[in-house]
């Protein structure tokens, strides 16, 4: 067999080419500089485009590398001749399995061993030489899995690997499609893999599908989570058990994974080559149906300028039903790219996977939750798996059953196995593994410097080491497997508090206990709003009882009084009381959406806008903590079309964001505040009227303003309108109790005791009281009073 036979065309022209300029320039043989700019100057070739991609000019590249030849250096590489270098590159093609060798061959051996000339050059236009060795090397590594591809870019030849002798017939080859695809129908896959569960209908629909004899491809909609490759992992099991028509028998499904295909296809028309190898291999083999996750990812896919996309290249063989496909993706993938192009859109039968209810996921839980036990080594108690359903469909409103279920149990095996292997008999174990890991590594320590004796006697020692281990380990076990750990409720909880950052002690409560608890903690810490409190609280009993819509947030409220009688600080405490954290509390100061565009601030710019994509105040923060107080501080200063999005998250508890993603704020508690009638309330106080008949007109009268001010839509859809009444005498003197204390212990801890005349406080909560700043005017006459004091007594030691 002639060798140029495997030859590329690339490199047959390249030889062809530095032949002819060598017998121009009176030379016997061709040397390296002289196939050097030859293979720089062909075009197409991988030498040519890496230069291209340097901007470097290819008559610099002559001039030098001619000028090298002239200098008559003796070559510094391993490469003297044309014949070393193309037997090393014969070697390389043999490596990656290649049946031609080509002008990259070539080049990753001159690169691997440059000649001064080479090397020379590349020092001078300082060339990314790692990067060219990586880029070349992936593109060789993914060729070696496609003799077709390789045979279209090395021309015609005949398919046996390259040698440096005798060609032999090379042995049959694997299917490439194997390469980059997992077949779920394989028992060994099929082992590990969850039973399907209370999706009988879907599985007959895709069945049915799947048999049809034109546009047999189904592809699953469902959000993330509902258990849409679990489905077809579904049907592959009942292909396996034989468990379907006769018309799937024998049938296999292959998950293609597309990442891996695009891989390594560094240059125009590769990821076609590639995908026309597998599409003809799947057309041959009758049996085969191709899976393809995240199906919206072939629109687009291995496309750049001049080739088609993967898509435009699978829609002639879905049509005719050459090709045998499921895909699954979500509704807002679908939406965004198969359905606005119909003629992929109608090849495909659309079979919708909706979330199941809490009761089939139980059922869903009770199927697969052997599997975790064995893996785990644990068992689940039958309050755990209720609870995991419970707490996640109350808690995490991110994801979706049975996903949110299931991953709840994964966790608290997880930490239990992780907390029984710190125990002393896993630790000795590990000790020993270390031990043997040693004892092998000084055996071949000996074996290298021919102390065989040394080394037999270490292998005793390993065999003895290892014989104890495998008792030890399998005693472990045996014990574990006997006894295993009780995954119980409290287990449950506990992840879930981790991953909520609620209390575990309040998950642990009920929610009336949670509630009774925070009513108590509000009227210790909020002083003289005993009757906003007593509301506060009445609407969030309803809201827990369920007596209130679930879909909308626990409780929405108006907060309405005077400047510095406590709205806000109410707010903070009923964050912290209600979620366990006083981080639990976002702020929106309103005054800052004055105008219309701002509103972008709160949801996020549209598309197109600057500012897309990027953060915002209102929806990226209930993102994070869905189990937090809302606090809108003076809503009356909000544009009208700013106060519009609220009605979507008071009616519906939850807002659409820029993206399009929905926030869910059912679980959130949303306060505005108002300074709305606050010369009422000054004018109330100052004409000394404080009686309770009084404070009835005084209500009416500002809530005529709220209602001037709010559209009645706005204000329809608020639970409760809660006023706050100045604070009395007796208010002020708790308040300024409180903060006494507060600032003396903080002295105390700096090692200064300071004694106080509780008398002083009658006195300085009048003059609060003339300030009219409510609980604002205590830090000032504190300051007045008692800070000044205590410099001095600082200053005089």
């Amino acid at each position: 067999m002639n060798i140029n036979e495997k030859f590329s065309d690339n490199l047959m022209s390249c030889l062809r080419e530095a032949n002819k300029m060598a017998v121009k320039m009176n030379y016997k043989q061709v040397p390296i500089n002289i196939f050097l700019v030859a293979l720089f100057s062909q075009k197409g070739s991988l030498a040519y485009d890496f230069l291209a991609q340097q901007k470097i000019q290819l008559a610099d590249i002559r001039k030098i590398l001619l000028d090298k030849v002239h200098q008559n250096k003796k070559p510094k590489s391993e490469i003297k001749s044309i014949n070393d270098l193309l037997l090393k590159s014969i070697q390389m093609a043999r490596r990656y399995q290649h049946f031609h060798l080509g002008t990259e061959h070539c080049l990753f051996v001159l690169l691997e061993n440059p000649p001064h000339e080479l090397d020379y050059l590349i020092k001078l236009y300082r060339l990314p030489l790692k990067k060219m060795q990586t880029q070349l090397e992936s593109l060789l590594k993914g060729n070696s899995k496609f003799p077709d591809l390789t045979r279209a870019l090395g021309g015609n030849m005949e398919e046996t690997p390259m040698d440096t002798g005798e060609f032999e017939d090379h042995p049959e080859q694997q299917n490439v499609i194997d390469h980059f695809s997992t077949n779920l129908t394989d028992e060994n896959f099929q082992k590990n893999i969850n039973p399907v569960i209370n999706r009988d209908d879907e599985l007959e629909r895709l069945i049915h599908i799947v048999s049809r004899k034109d546009k047999n491809n189904p592809i699953i909609l469902g959000d993330a989570g509902v258990g849409k490759t679990a489905l077809v992992e579904g049907l592959a099991k009942k292909i396996l058990n034989g468990d379907v028509p006769h018309i799937l028998k024998n049938k296999k499904i292959l998950s293609l994974d597309l990442g891996s295909m695009i891989a390594g296809t560094m240059y125009r028309g590769d990821f076609e080559n590639r995908l026309k190898v597998i599409v003809d291999e799947v057309k041959n083999d009758p049996d085969v149906i191709v899976f393809i996750d995240e199906i919206h990812n072939i629109v687009g896919a291995g496309s750049s300028q001049g080739t088609m996309d993967a898509a435009n290249l699978l829609k002639p063989l879905l049509a005719r039903g050459e090709l045998r496909c499921i895909g699954a993706t979500t509704h807002e993938e679908y939406k965004k790219f198969i359905e606005k192009d119909p003629a992929l859109e109608r090849r495909f039968q659309v079979v919708n996977l909706r979330e199941p209810s809490p009761a089939e996921t139980r059922s869903i839980l009770d199927g697969i939750v052997g599997n975790y036990e064995k893996f785990h080594h644990v068992k689940f108690s039958t309050e755990a798996l209720q609870s995991a359903i419970d707490l996640s469909v109350q808690y995490i409103q991110d994801k979706l059953l049975p996903d949110k279920a299931i991953d709840l149990i994964d966790e608290a095996a997880a930490a239990k196995k992780i907390n029984r292997q710190n125990s002393k008999d896993f630790n000795d174990l590990h000790l020993t593994e270390q031990q043997i890991k040693e004892l092998k590594l000084q055996k071949k320590q000996a074996i290298e410097v021919e102390d065989f004796n040394l080394a037999i006697k270490i292998k005793k020692q390993e065999k003895a080491l290892t014989d104890n281990f495998v008792g030890q380990k399998d005693s472990v076990f045996l014990n574990l497997a006997q006894q295993p750990p009780i995954i119980s409720a409290e287990d449950i909880q506990s992840v879930v508090a981790k991953k909520t950052r609620i209390p575990l002690a309040d998950l642990q409560l009920s929610k009336i206990g949670r509630l009774k608890k925070t009513h108590v903690k509000l009227k210790k810490d909020i002083m003289g709003q005993d009757q906003a409190i007593e509301a506060i609280m009445a609407q969030l009993r309803r809201s827990y009882s369920g007596l209130t819509d679930e879909n909308r947030p626990l409780g929405s409220f108006l907060f309405l009084g005077p400047s510095g009688v406590g709205k806000t600080f109410t707010a903070k405490k009923l964050a912290q009381e209600v979620f366990g954290d006083p981080e639990a509390f976002v702020r929106i100061d309103m005054s800052e959406f004055g105008e219309k565009f701002n509103a972008s601030k709160l949801i996020g710019a549209p598309a197109g806008y600057v500012g897309y994509r990027e953060g915002n105040k209102l929806t990226d923060s209930v993102k994070k903590r869905p189990f937090s107080l809302v606090l809108f501080d003076e809503i009356e200063k909000a544009h009208a079309d700013v106060l519009n999005l609220l009605l979507q998250l008071l009616e519906e508890g939850h807002l659409t964001d820029a993206t399009g993603k929905k926030i869910n704020f059912k679980n959130t508690i949303i306060v505005m505040t108002s300074n709305i009638g606050l010369r009422k309330f000054d004018k109330n106080t100052s004409l000394g009227f404080g009686r309770d008949d009084n404070q009835e007109n005084l209500h009416e009268s500002v809530m005529e303003e709220v209602k001037r001010a709010f559209r009645p839509e706005f204000l329809n859809r608020i639970d409760n309108t809660i006023f706050f009444n100045h604070l009395d005498k007796a208010a002020i003197k708790k308040i300024l109790r409180l903060n006494i204390k507060s600032k003396l212990n903080k002295l105390e801890k700096n090692g200064l005791i300071v004694g106080f005349d509780t008398n002083l406080i009658e006195n300085m909560a009048e003059d609060c009281l003339k300030m009219n700043l409510g609980a604002r005017s205590v830090e000032k006459i504190l300051t007045k009073h008692l800070d000044e004091q205590i410099q001095k007594i600082i200053a005089s030691k």
